[in-house]
């Protein structure tokens, strides 16, 4: 055994002499004559930095034919250090010790370092024995012998372990072809306790450019490496020379090749070189490649002195003079490196892999309305790497909003809109931001134009503005292949709703909104779902200036629930509606799903009426419930007449006062005024009776009777009273319906 210990680490001391606790529970373990796997050799401490080491020999439990060259006695050496604040540093005193996955990066290749828990150490120590460590590092060995100590399933091991500082570089920038110099622009920012992160940016044509931040970046692949060949930090560019040669790289001749075709002017010349290098890993010698590592190495001099280590030119001044041969002895020894970690800045594909999504969607979204769950609905969503977005509010940001707006104080009185969508750029210089609409969707004025044609271009749009004119706009007034979704709160904030079109229309969103309705009366659980939560509070002077209480956290937790929900809607084939209610004491949430129904539209003279399958089928079942006799009720929807717009929702059957005869049918009253409110009340007054339906028995049509025609006399003639139109919907046989609505016809 080729013993490597006396060559390096102070000197000998007796194991009652030890200062560090560790080391010596450490020695009292391995002395106990416990652990007959274990010989202590010798203690050490180093005079300048207090660290001891502990020397011993420890028994490999391999099999006879190893995989890797681990043998049955191998010498160990333990370093703990004074301030306790890292890993115990655990070294293989063979010189001839194999190069294997799981191995720590140190100053030297040899002696080898092994690492044997990858927790961090305020972690491990909590639990940390000196007869569990040694079992650890036996444990590795073993499993090292047998070649499973990298699991199959596990991710593979990086090239280099140790760094100086993280580069956040633009998320293109490997693309860029290997051997291939871009400029750059790296800034160093303060991370805290000295601690340095430097950002990289592209130098853009005609950019404005700080030389003092002007560096130059070499992007490099190397050939395919089997995962965890650790050999030792290269420190200088001949370091990483020889450890890129592994790789296939010849670094010396690539920089002295490219530097000698770099255009060197008075700035460029004093720029720093940071090479950047791609090394793809294999899990073996022969497998395909799993993963790639990204390396960066900063070096620590400018091109100008670079170039004179490589031999290429000698500086006189500001000046390189090129020499003819160069100087192939010199290979950059001089040179040192600082070690950084490459990491892509923030890109929707990057995102979504960070979100647990297989890709980024690529949806043309226009949401409309960033209020308090809509802001932070599209912050979950564009952090999630969904979306290419057009945020559209006309409203701008006030001290009251800040209750549960996911906007800052900073933005103030700024447009929320255009506030939002500079949170693009703050996510990374790469992350396409949001475009902005300052425009009222209602009253678009002259920004109609750009808002058209956003609505026309998009793939979905996101209606978040709770607001039932922007709805009726959006169903009916923009002509777009568009899915259309609405996202809102209830007026307690206690539940949140989603109406999402299918990808046929079969339900239009504001059919959906209908049978939104339709879902409160018939649901008990959903009675008091719009009433309104106290009286608000008054922001400012206006009457009209008032805001609902509703507290942070329950917006933030329907917000959650909203993304999730409009991320799992692309694509979706089926009309949705979804009610998601929050108990507000125990803060459980049950998921309410509102089965939808195909619209049905008659166009009848001046008006469009709207129903859908759902209604037809409730009123087909009472008449067949009466049978043989007639029976009737009225007919609660709601009106929209600007654009004649009458939509029949559901039906109330037949008062207990009716009298139903086969042949005819004469509707009560009793309870009927009351039942009516109630639908008001619980519908926050948006829907109503709207008309009058009976039935007729089998054997009969669907055309009116003469008292049919009386009662529709009488009927128009009290609804002209509201300035409304007369609705009356006769019931026949098989699910033939006669809709008659205004007047009836003349014969």
């Amino acid at each position: 055994m080729a013993d490597l210990s006396l060559r390096i680490w102070g000197g000998v001391v007796a194991s009652d002499e030890l200062d560090l606790p560790r080391a010596s529970e450490l020695v009292a373990s391995v002395a106990s004559g416990n652990l007959s796997f274990v010989r202590l050799l010798e203690c050490r401490r180093e005079p300048l930095t207090g660290r001891e080491w502990i020397i011993f020999d420890v028994d490999v439990e391999r099999p006879q034919r190893p995989v890797n060259d681990i043998q049955r006695v191998e010498r160990v050496a333990v370093m703990f250090d004074r301030s306790d604040e890292s890993q115990p540093d655990i070294r293989v005193l063979r010189a001839t010790f194999p190069l294997l996955p799981h191995m720590n990066l140190r100053e030297q290749e040899f002696p080898r370092s092994l690492c044997v828990d990858e927790r961090p150490w305020d972690d491990a120590k909590l639990t940390w024995t000196a007869p569990r460590f040694i079992e650890e590092i036996r444990a590795w060995l073993a499993r090292s012998a047998r070649g499973e100590l990298h699991a199959k399933d596990q991710p593979l091991e990086p090239l280099l372990l140790e760094i100086d500082a993280p580069l956040i570089f633009p998320a293109d920038l490997f693309a860029v072809g290997p051997g291939t110099p871009v400029w750059l622009t790296i800034e160093r920012v303060d991370g805290g306790n000295g601690r340095a992160v430097y950002i990289a940016g592209l130098v853009r044509p005609q950019s404005q450019i700080d030389v003092n931040t002007l560096m130059v970046g070499l992007t490099l692949r190397g050939e395919p490496q089997r995962h965890g060949v650790v050999r030792r930090r290269p420190n200088t560019i001949a370091d990483l020379h020889a450890f890129l040669e592994a790789a296939g790289l010849n670094l010396v001749d690539e920089l002295r090749q490219q530097l000698r075709a770099w255009p060197m002017h008075r700035d460029a010349i004093r720029a720093q070189l940071v090479i950047l290098v791609d090394l793809p890993k294999r899990r073996t010698a022969s497998g395909d490649v799993e993963s790639h590592d990204y390396w960066a190495f900063l070096c620590n001099a400018g091109l100008g002195a670079i170039g004179e280590g490589l031999g290429i030119w000698s500086m006189h001044g500001d000046q390189p003079r090129y020499k003819v041969r160069g100087n192939p002895e010199r290979r950059g020894e001089n040179t040192s490196l600082s070690i950084l970690v490459p990491m892509p800045s923030f890109s929707d594909s990057a995102a979504a892999v960070w979100s647990g999504e297989s890709r980024a969607a690529q949806c043309r979204v226009v949401a409309i309305g960033l209020g308090a769950l809509g802001s932070q609905v599209y912050l979950n969503l564009v952090r999630m790497g969904f979306g290419s977005w057009t945020l559209v509010d006309t409203d701008y940001l006030l001290p009251h909003n800040l209750a549960r707006h996911a906007l800052s104080g900073l933005s103030i009185g700024k447009s929320k809109a255009e506030s939002l969508s500079l949170i693009g750029y703050t996510l990374g210089k790469d992350h396409p931001p949001a475009k902005s609409l300052v425009v009222d969707v209602l009253h678009p004025d002259t920004a109609s134009a750009p808002l058209d044609e956003v609505l026309q271009s998009a793939d979905l749009i996101l209606d978040m503005s709770a607001s039932i004119p922007v709805a009726r706009r959006l169903a009916n007034d923009i002509d777009t292949p568009a899915q259309r979704v609405a996202l809102f709160l209830n007026p307690c904030g206690s539940d949140l709703v989603l109406l999402a079109e299918g990808e046929e229309r079969t339900a239009p969103i504001d059919m959906l909104e209908m049978q939104y309705y339709r879902e409160l009366l018939r649901n008990p659980t959903l009675a008091t779902h719009l009433k309104r939560a106290g009286a608000g509070i008054r922001y400012a002077q206006s009457c009209r200036e008032m805001s609902v209480i509703l507290p942070q956290d329950r917006v933030a937790a329907h917000a959650a629930i909203g993304s999730r929900a409009v991320l799992n809607l692309v694509n979706g084939e089926a009309d949705q509606i979804v009610i998601w209610h929050a108990d507000p004491h125990r803060w459980t949430v049950d998921r309410i799903d509102v089965r939808t129904s195909p619209m049905i539209e008659r166009h009848l003279g001046r008006w469009v009426l709207r129903a859908d399958a759902d209604l037809i089928a409730h009123v087909s079942a009472l008449r067949q419930a009466k049978l043989p006799n007639e029976t009737g009720g009225v007919l609660i929807g709601a009106f929209d007449l600007q654009r004649n717009l009458i939509y029949v929702v559901d039906a109330l059957p037949s008062p207990a006062d009716s009298l139903e005869w086969p042949t005819a049918y004469i509707r009560g009253s009793r309870g009927l005024r009351q039942r009516v409110e109630e639908v008001g009340t619980m519908t926050a007054g948006m829907l109503e009776y709207v008309g009058e339906w009976h039935s007729h028995p089998d054997g009969h049509s669907i055309l009116p009777s003469a008292d049919d025609r009386t009662a529709f006399a009488w009927f128009a003639q009290q609804r002209l009273v509201d300035g409304l139109p007369p609705l009356m919907l006769i019931v026949g046989a098989d699910g033939t319906l006669g809709w008659y609505l205004d007047q009836l016809p003349t014969s």
